[in-house]
């Protein structure tokens, strides 16, 4: 995934979310919730300070970068002792965790123990519309691929700071559908199928994340594109 667009997207949740009804616990996760992502995260540092000088096209970004490091920042006020070195590094000792990360593990325990059951599936609602955001026209397998993979980047994320229960929904099927269309759809949605094929058959049984995205998209495709049930149908028949 182009790093660039996956912050810009998140810049606009943020613009759509800042004047809205959510609660704080609500607006604080999802204003954070782009600093996990990995491209932004070198050895527990957040590296943002490269992304002020950037083309007209993300100008939202040092917006984004200014109000989350608050948010960030009035998470770990609220975590407080939950995260202490004292703490962290008792809980490694004492075999209870393996490691740390500051960011995605602070984000997962502010979801867990900060946010209502009913906040919980808001915020996973909200991520949902994140999606349609960075998808882009997919004119060759070349486009679906990199449609797939922003995709799973995206999931990968999300499913680790909401404690494994992020799935993507109905409406980001219908986004993919939206947003890539070959000029004769048979040709896309064999492209897709075989896609998806080839990346379970890369990464196997190993990858629990990858599986579940996977999944996750093969599921929700099924149920909404009668196109795609008849590209699978096929790779059985042969």
């Amino acid at each position: 995934m182009n790093e660039f667009t996956l912050v810009n997207a998140f810049s606009q949740l943020q613009n759509d979310i800042k004047d809205s009804e959510l609660s704080k616990n609500e607006k604080l996760f999802l204003l954070s919730a782009g600093f996990g992502f990995h491209s932004l995260i070198s050895s527990n540092e957040i590296s943002f300070y490269k992304y002020r000088y950037i083309s007209e096209n993300y100008k939202n970004i040092n917006s984004y970068f200014d109000n989350n490091i608050s948010n960030l920042i009035e998470i770990y006020r609220i975590l407080g002792e939950k995260i202490s070195i004292t703490n962290i590094l008792g809980d490694i000792v004492n075999k209870k965790i393996k490691e740390f990360n500051y960011i995605k593990d602070a984000l997962k325990l502010f979801y867990c123990n900060y946010l209502s059951e009913d906040e919980k599936l808001q915020v996973i609602k909200i991520l949902n519309d994140v999606p349609k955001r960075f998808l882009q026209n997919a004119m060759d397998i070349g486009g679906v691929d990199t449609n797939i993979n922003s995709l799973m980047d995206f999931f990968e994320l999300m499913y680790d700071i909401t404690d494994k229960r992020f799935r993507y929904d109905e409406k980001v099927a219908y986004d993919i559908l939206e947003t890539n269309k070959y000029e004769r759809n048979k040709v896309f949605f064999s492209t897709l199928k075989n896609v998806l094929i080839n990346k379970r058959n890369h990464f196997g049984r190993a990858d629990e994340i990858t599986l579940a995205f996977i999944d996750n998209i093969e599921n929700l495709l099924i149920k909404t594109s009668e196109d795609f049930n008849i590209s699978m149908a096929k790779s059985l028949l042969k």
